[in-house]
Order: C-alpha cells, then structure tokens, then sequence
C-alpha cells in the first residue's frame, strides 16, 4: 500500500491513497526476502513501513495471531524502547510552552520532583539533570528487574519505583559513561505527569500524537484493545516442539515512556516524517535539542557504521556510508520494533514485530536491506546483517545456536571468576540451608528453593537453587549454580519467554553470619553494581 502525507502542515497530516504509481520498496523480490527472513528467525508477523519525502509504502508479512489473522500495515504491536523518543519529544514541548517556568535540558530532576527522587549519592542527586537521564549518563546502571507490579501489598504507581532508585547502586561517576537505564525514563514519565497532573499516555496524544494524525497509538493495553485495529500476539518459538507459543500482552502501565507505546507503522511513518522534515508539533530548536548527541555509547564497528553510536535524547546517532542517522531499537516481552531516519536523504524505516529478540534481528535484516536499495549500494558492498545476529534462532542453525549458549557457560565462567580454583572448594553451608526468603528495598523479596531433582544442570555437585521474580516488570527465573566456596553463578531467563537467547549470567556470594546461618545474599550485576539481600526468613 502506497501512501502520501503533507507534510506543510504537521497540526493536520492527512493521510491519502496514492493514485500515482512510484517506485515501490515492496517488490516480490523484497517479498521474497521477507518470508525467507521470518522463516530463518522465526518470526511469525512483521509490518514495514518505509518513508521517502512525502511518501509512505506500508505492508503487512505473516501473522498477527497465529496462524489465523493476517498482520497488516493497520495491525497494532508493542514499540518497547522506541517510546523513549517520544518521552523526550514531550520534555520538549513542556520547555518549549513556557508554562513550566525556567524549565529546561539542564534542569535538575529534583528541583522538580524533590520529595521523591533521591540517589545513592547526595551530589548527584542534586545534580542529575533532565539530559543526563535521557541520555542514559546519570551513572545508574539497568535494574529494570527491580521495578515491581505491587509494592506493600498494593499495586504499584511510578512513583514507588521513582522513590526505590535511592536503594540502587550508582555505577559510575554522572556523565562519564553511557549505562541504558529504562528507570531513568520511568521517572521522567513521573516527571511529565507531575508537572502536568495528566497521564503520559494523555500528554502523548494531546501533545503528539493528535497534531500529527496518529490516530492508533496508546500508552494502554486496555485502550488498544477497544481501538478498531487488530492487536498482534506475541510469540517465541519452542524448538523442541517446533511450535510458536503466545506470550501474554505485557503490562505497559508502569513501563510508561520506557517502552510502553502500542501502535501500528502507519503512524510511526507519521512520526518519522515529522522528524525528517523537523515539522510541528516540535519547535525547530526541539528538533535540533533531541537529536543533538550527548553521550558517546558504543565503539565503532568498522564493518558496518562510520563512527561509535552516540546517545541523544531517545535517540541513536551515528553515520553509514557518509550519511547521517538517527534511530532507536525497542524490546519487550513478545514484541520488537525496529526505527531509523537519514534526515538529510529524506528517508526512513519502521519495523514492528511480534517475538522479543528474533523479530529485532529480522527487523534489521529487513530495513538494511531496503536502505540499501535506496541508497543504490552494492551487494558486494553490503554488510551481511544475518551474520551480525547472534545466536541465531532458526532450526536451521538451531544446533549451532545450543552449542553456543551451552558453551555459554563455561564462558561466563571464565568471564565471572577467572581466578576460580580447578578443584572447587564447598560451600560452607549446604544448598538446603540457604533456602528462603531474600529482601531487598528495591528489588524486594526473592524467595530461593532447591531446583527440581537437587542436581546442579551445569554438572557441579553442589544442588542449584531457582527462584523466580513473578512480580517484577521483568517476569525471571533465577538459577543459581555453584562456582566454589560461597560464590555462585545465576543464569536469568524470562519467564514470559523461556528461550536460550533470552538469557544473562551474574555474580552470587552467600555471606554467613557467626551463629553459622546465612544472612545475605549478594548479586553483583558486573557493570551495574552491587545489590545485597537480607536474609528474612
């Protein structure tokens, strides 16, 4: 389907059927491409959207409910961590309005929301700005586990988790190193609805989405279901049963503009225009304030983009081939979605599918593929993006992908404690005896029983613990295998989709008092810092 949006006007984007045939990105060639990319990685639907000046193509490929309803270019899906844009773009226009007094980027967080916002550190309590946690640089790493469904008995509001970072350790000085945080975007959503005293999902649509037509987006499961578009299901696929298997929506109230955005491509081509014609409702110095980097986040891959990714304010930045790009990835239980813009080409892609991971892996496949055929690369010159996805999901590779997670292990291992003796030491109390109950302030109770057939899988003789984080806005089983003495390693997997990609390796110590029972229990998140959990009962 062929599309063309004004752009003259952003307050009353219109979007019309083309009558006029122009070059269309979706060829059967590109079909092909399509279906052969959802087979290897296992992706039940995606829709595309592709943005060239005031042109949209947008199409539907495979299943938004498997195997029954169609995904279309209207079918609604999760946008996870491409909301954050949107976050920022609200900030903006907040400063922009000049209702908020001397509001601006360099604005404490705790000039606004004093009560409540307080860090490990006093000084940089005073001091974390608006920019530094949009631009994931406030030194607090990701502890997105410790955001909870339910706090003292009730249900959980943004400011309970706003009010938990202060029990959270902070990882690095501010503003010298690039650590992702969801929490921070968590709590400028607290920030907006504050200083507004709206929801966010209201700002958004009052703010945003309404002035740009976007017509089917929400920040509310419930409000996508009542809309009269198709909401997708989430999937992973279980290679034991050669099967896709539904993930349940995932709760986006208190994710927020984290990642809680629903929508389908045919407004993010809206949104994607807007930006590359830097048209209203962002003011020019809006435009430009958001997409100026702040924070330098990644190293430079030399095979495929010019220079190191830099952060700005929702968004990714870095260049290919000579050309400027903006552009953001986004992930969360069933859904990935995949956004990027070369502003100066006039161009842009959206993709939004149906599995967490995989259906990321696809979208980049996918939307470099049609880059490159817009920018006339050729194919000797283009990255293979299959070979940059790793560990592959499909079946064809499947025993490759095990091999690698299976040795995954030992190189964790090696990673963890390289200083680990070859003969481990026991511990100093027996597996049964560190069965309980855990808390810690902010990520609450974590509650460790023996693992079913009281065999470590990983082949310690030491019986592996489990527990699972059933409240936490990350649903994670928990499997702790013994590494020597009181030291464990633990192996996360999601709960809402227990597949082999979908997991991370952390550090344990279980710290024994002088009665001789255990009293703590300690995670070290590597670059993330250090949490200690008490023993309760």
């Amino acid at each position: 389907m062929r599309v063309t949006t004004p752009l003259g006007v952003a307050s009353s984007l219109v979007v019309q059927v083309a009558s006029a045939a122009g070059s269309n990105p979706f060829t059967d060639d590109f079909s092909k491409v399509v279906n052969e990319t959802l087979e290897r990685w296992k992706v039940p639907g995606i829709a595309i959207a592709f943005v060239d000046g005031n042109e949209t193509w947008a199409e539907g490929y495979g299943y938004a409910t498997y195997p029954t309803t169609p995904a279309t270019n209207s079918t609604l899906f999760f946008g996870g961590s491409t909301s954050k844009a949107f976050t920022a773009a609200a900030l903006s226009l907040l400063i922009d309005s000049g209702k908020y007094g001397s509001l601006g980027w360099t604005t404490p967080i705790s000039e606004l929301i004093r009560d409540d916002f307080v860090l490990e550190d006093s000084w940089i309590t005073q001091h974390a700005t608006l920019e530094d946690a949009l631009s994931h640089r406030t030194g607090l790493g990701d502890h997105t586990m410790a955001a909870s469904k339910h706090y003292e008995g009730r249900p959980g509001t943004l400011r309970d988790i706003v009010r938990s970072l202060r029990y959270l350790p902070l990882a690095a000085e501010p503003r010298t190193k690039f650590l992702y945080c969801n929490l921070m975007y968590m709590t400028l959503s607290y920030v907006v609805e504050t200083l507004t005293s709206q929801r966010l999902g209201d700002v958004f649509k009052d703010w945003i989405w309404e002035p740009l037509g976007m017509t089917s987006t929400y920040l509310s499961v419930k409000d996508a279901e009542q809309s009269d578009k198709d909401l997708a299901h989430g999937y992973y696929y279980d290679e034991k049963t050669k099967t896709y298997k539904d993930v349940p929506w995932p709760d986006v109230e208190l994710v927020s503009g984290a990642g809680g955005i629903i929508s389908n491509v045919l407004d993010y081509s809206r949104w994607i225009q807007s930006l590359i014609g830097e048209q209203p409702p962002l003011s020019k110095a809006g435009h430009k304030a958001i997409k100026t980097p702040r924070m330098v986040s990644g190293e430079v891959d030399d095979v495929f983009l010019d220079v190191a990714q830099s952060y700005a304010l929702g968004w990714l930045t870095s260049s290919y081939k000579g050309r400027r790009l903006w552009s953001h990835n986004g992930g969360i239980d069933g859904f990935g979605a995949e956004v990027i813009f070369f502003p100066d080409e006039g161009f842009g892609v959206v993709t939004l599918g149906n599995t967490a991971s995989s259906s990321n892996a696809a979208g980049q496949i996918l939307l470099w593929h049609l880059i490159d055929e817009k920018l006339g690369v050729a194919p000797a010159d283009r990255f293979d993006h299959n070979k940059r996805q790793a560990p592959p999901v499909p079946s064809m590779q499947w025993e490759q992908s095990k091999q690698l997670v299976e040795g995954a292990f030992d190189a964790a291992l090696d990673l963890a404690y390289p200083e680990r003796p070859e003969n481990p030491l026991p511990p100093t109390l027996p597996s049964t005896a560190l069965v309980g109950t855990y808390f810690h302030p902010a990520y609450q109770n974590l509650t460790l029983t023996l693992k079913d057939g009281s065999n470590s899988t990983q082949g310690s003789s030491v019986a592996s613990l489990v527990a699972s984080t059933e409240d936490s806005l990350i649903q994670t089983q928990w499997e702790f295998v013994h590494v020597s003495g009181d030291f464990w390693l633990v192996l996360l997997t999601s709960l809402a989709q227990p597949v082999k990609f979908a997991s991370r390796f952390v550090r344990a110590e279980f710290f024994v008092g002088v009665n001789g029972s255990v009293e703590a229990l300690e995670i070290d998140w590597l670059e993330q810092g250090m949490v200690k959990f008490s023993k309760v009962a």
